[in-house]
């Protein structure tokens, strides 16, 4: 049987992994049987959580990962769990039934895999040891769009944090994380997460052979969506039909592409963070 090695999706959070994965989705790429609605797959995040556990760390304060990237024991151990995971019964979440009765795991697959998963962009070491021949996608989006979208969606969460909160009569009856982010309640904040994000990627890219990552920006995506799907399914392995890629990308937005520039106040912000930017135009 000829196995496929993972399609892995890495890139910051409101960067444009949705879309890339929904599209990838649409031509082909089998990315889980049960997802959320962001297009990641339970099984996969919940294996990213769980190791974000392990060292302390949470999605906006991805830093702390590193404390068991760097110890060999630790990193160790969770590679084993992880790998077990992949050959239990729980992985039927991701492959389905009839995936699952077939090929007995992820491992033995015989057609073109992936997932998406922010937490990627810090896991990435361990499903590399993992999956030593898989290939990268990682997508980068302009980071005073990807603050302003973080900052939009905390603020859209806090009244219900809020009221959850004045309903907790001890901190023992709901002792899990009641914020979504205090990172992201202002635009320095959420653009300090992108910036770690982003420099996390591009450092896994340098250690990566050409031939095993694709690096796309997301407004370069919208701007020129049919070409690049079709680079992309080659990259992947696709045999997807033109009619299908065109069909994907009619349903794609352009608009949102550098929608900072037509808010005033994000353009000032810009300018403030200019020096920051990592490439990107202000």
């Amino acid at each position: 049987m000829n196995r496929f090695a993972p399609i892995i999706i890495i890139g910051m959070h409101r960067s444009g992994t949705s879309l890339l994965t929904r599209l990838l989705e649409e031509i082909g790429l089998f990315v889980g049987n049960k997802t959320e609605g962001n297009n990641e797959a339970i099984f996969f995040k919940s294996l990213n959580i769980w190791m974000f556990r392990q060292a302390n760390a949470w999605w906006d304060v991805p830093e702390n990962f590193d404390n068991l990237l760097k110890d060999r024991e630790i990193f160790s151990l969770v590679e084993n769990v992880v790998t077990r995971s992949l050959k239990g019964f729980h992985s039927i979440s991701y492959l389905g039934l009839k995936n699952y009765l077939i090929h007995k795991g992820i491992n033995e697959l015989d057609f073109s895999w992936g997932w998406k998963d922010p937490l990627n962009t810090y896991t990435l070491p361990i499903w590399l040891r993992i999956f030593p021949n898989s290939k990268v996608i990682y997508i980068e989006r302009h980071g005073v769009d990807v603050a302003q979208s973080l900052k939009v969606r905390r603020d859209k969460l806090y009244k219900n944090e809020v009221e959850n909160l004045k309903k907790i009569n001890n901190f023992r009856s709901n002792p899990g994380r009641i914020f979504h982010s205090l990172r992201c309640a202002t635009l320095d904040g959420a653009f300090n997460i992108w910036e770690e994000y982003v420099k996390r990627g591009r450092a896994h890219l340098q250690m990566l052979p050409e031939s095993h990552y694709y690096f796309i920006t997301y407004e370069k995506l919208l701007e020129n969506c049919e070409e690049i799907l079709t680079d992309i399914a080659g990259f992947c392995n696709l045999n997807a039909p033109e009619t299908i890629i065109k069909s994907a990308v009619m349903k794609v937005n352009k608009d949102k592409s550098y929608s900072y520039r037509n808010n005033p106040k994000l353009l000032e912000f810009s300018h403030k963070v200019a020096d920051r930017l990592l490439g990107y135009k202000h």
